[in-house]
C-alpha cells in the first residue's frame, strides 16, 4: 500500500472494546441519573476471540476519507444497540469524538454498513 494510505488499526478497535480511556478529550459525562428510564443494561462483555471477530467485521466496512491528516492518531467512540438477529436498534451515536467530524461520521458509516447483513455477535 502507499504510505499515504491509511489502514484500519485492529489495536486501536481493541482498546476501544477494552473500554480504555481515549488520548483525547471530549464532554465530561453527567453523574445524574437520566431523568427517564432506568439504568441502562449493559449486556455480556465480549471475549478476546469474540472482539476479534467484531473487530474484523467493522475493519472491513470501514473507509476513511481521502485526504485525512493525522487519523492514526485519532480514536471515536460510537455506541451502537443490536437486535437478537444483529442488525441495529436504532442508530449509531458518536459518544466521544476524534475532533474530527468526517473521521467520526466514517466510523458511524462503518457500523451503518456492516448493518446490512448484520453483525455476527454471541
Amino acid at each position: 500500500p502507499k504510505s499515504d494510505d491509511k489502514q484500519f488499526n485492529a489495536d486501536e478497535i481493541s482498546a476501544l472494546l477494552d473500554k480504555q480511556k481515549p488520548s483525547g478529550g471530549g464532554a465530561k459525562r453527567s453523574t445524574q441519573q437520566a431523568s427517564l428510564g432506568g439504568d441502562k443494561d449493559q449486556g455480556q462483555k465480549l471475549s478476546r476471540s469474540e472482539m476479534g471477530a467484531l473487530e474484523s467485521q467493522l475493519g472491513g466496512c470501514w473507509t476513511l476519507p481521502a485526504g485525512l491528516e493525522g487519523s492514526e492518531n485519532f480514536v471515536v467512540v460510537v455506541r451502537f444497540n443490536l437486535d437478537g438477529s444483529g442488525k441495529l436498534d436504532g442508530r449509531p451515536a458518536v459518544e466521544t469524538s476524534s475532533g474530527n467530524r468526517q473521521f467520526d461520521e466514517s466510523a458511524v458509516r462503518a457500523v451503518q454498513k456492516c448493518d446490512v447483513t448484520g453483525l455476527q455477535v454471541p
